[in-house]
């Protein structure tokens, strides 16, 4: 899969090279979790990449994925490395404007293709969370004035520990995160990363949900 991938997103191929897209895509499509998951992870390195066209052929190969890959690799992609390293090269002033502008393209894209979906609500909260740090988008929502910003980047004092309701099904992909369904019962014991609260149920079990699946209003659905 690796060099399938490597192939279609090498810094050589002149335009789309749709033919070693679909190619990459059909090793996707045929994966079993684990190799979904791996295919993420490919996806994510190779978007680090020095490389401006290895980046910007990586961006056209990981939507190709989404819509040819099915609902599976879709959940897969929502995973919290990919949106993690998408937000740092976006809000980068040094990331190549061709790059940020075509990331800022996908994200939108990939918003409006799993709209009717919330557990694949992540890629709404990045796009969310770059708004909160001045980042546009053009999208026709506004982003937040100077004074919300000043606000949001000063540091989160600690807070006490609360219950909060799941608005939204969340499955874990990494060790560190936590399962979690419509109506759970959660209580929040770090809630200092604005896009990530470390969750607790009743049973002990702990990990990391995104923020915006969680409420602070504990009335029944």
């Amino acid at each position: 899969m690796e060099a399938a991938l490597e192939k279609a997103t090498s810094e050589t191929q002149v335009g789309e090279p749709w033919q070693e897209i679909m190619a990459f895509c059909d090793l996707v499509s045929i994966a079993d979790d684990r190799g979904r998951n791996e295919a993420v992870r490919l996806l994510a390195k190779r978007l680090g990449n020095r490389s401006q066209q290895v980046q910007l052929h990586t961006i056209t190969l990981i939507y190709s994925c989404a819509q040819n890959c099915g609902a599976a690799f879709q959940l897969a992609l929502c995973s919290r490395e990919l949106m993690t390293d998408i937000k740092k090269i976006v809000s980068n002033i040094a990331s190549p404007p061709d790059v940020v502008n075509k990331l800022k393209e996908l994200l939108l894209n990939l918003k409006k293709d799993f709209s009717g979906n919330s557990r694949l609500g992540l890629v709404a909260s990045t796009i969310s969370s770059l708004k909160e740090e001045g980042i546009s988008f053009n999208d026709g929502s506004p982003t937040p004035r100077k004074e919300e910003q000043k606000r949001a980047a000063e540091p989160k004092k600690s807070q006490k520990q609360y219950k909060a309701r799941v608005q939204y099904e969340f499955q874990a992909k990494e060790d560190n995160e936590l399962d979690v369904q419509p109506g759970d019962l959660v209580l929040v014991v770090d809630d200092s990363d604005p896009n990530w609260w470390c969750a607790r149920r009743d049973n002990g079990q702990e990990g990391f949900v995104p923020a915006s699946f969680l409420t602070t209003d504990l009335s029944p659905p």
